[in-house]
């Protein structure tokens, strides 16, 4: 089946099983444990981390920009290299340093922030539902993006504010939470 497909076709389709996301998860918990015990302790590494969160961004702006990647650098990049660099804008981010931390405490953000598990969990639907649209409708093209955008973010607040949070009060009452 693999016969006659590159490398990278092989390894790219490694990288979205579970097992490549071990990595990630462990820098994660790493990451808690600094933050969590950097309260206690004034280490110097600690501020010199957190004022690159800017330098970070930017870094990841531009891998994300590069064209014509081969699939052997985006696994290498994606899995390796840029852990490192999400480690340091996730950290300067909690330590509110930079410019990046004071655009991402605008109320838009906020707001995204707080319906983005149901934007995770509809997208799937908007986006078959864009596809569908497209096939049948291809002359439309420039206003998909638009009203998937709309559409997930309005599914999104609707799912978030009318569906979970009032069940989630309702566990809680029951179960005197």
């Amino acid at each position: 089946a693999y016969k006659n497909q590159p490398v990278g076709h092989l390894i790219g389709g490694l990288s979205s099983l579970p097992l490549m996301w071990v990595p990630g998860y462990f820098a994660g918990m790493v990451l808690s444990k600094i933050v969590y015990h950097q309260e206690s302790k004034k280490l110097a590494w600690h501020t010199i981390i957190a004022d690159k969160v800017d330098l970070a961004i930017l870094a990841v702006v531009v891998i994300a920009l590069i064209p014509n990647i081969n699939e052997q650098w985006k696994f290498i990049l994606r899995h390796g290299g840029l852990m490192l660099v999400f480690f340091i804008c996730i950290y300067g981010l909690v330590k509110n340093k930079g410019y990046c931390s004071k655009i991402f405490k605008l109320k838009i953000f906020s707001f995204l922030g707080e319906i983005s598990f149901s934007i995770f969990i509809w997208q799937g639907t908007i986006i078959t539902f864009i596809w569908y649209w497209i096939a049948s409708a291809p002359e439309k093209t420039g206003y998909h993006l638009i009203f998937a955008i709309l559409g997930m973010v309005t599914i999104a607040f609707i799912s978030t504010f009318y569906l979970e949070k009032p069940i989630s009060n309702q566990f809680k009452k029951r179960l005197r939470l």
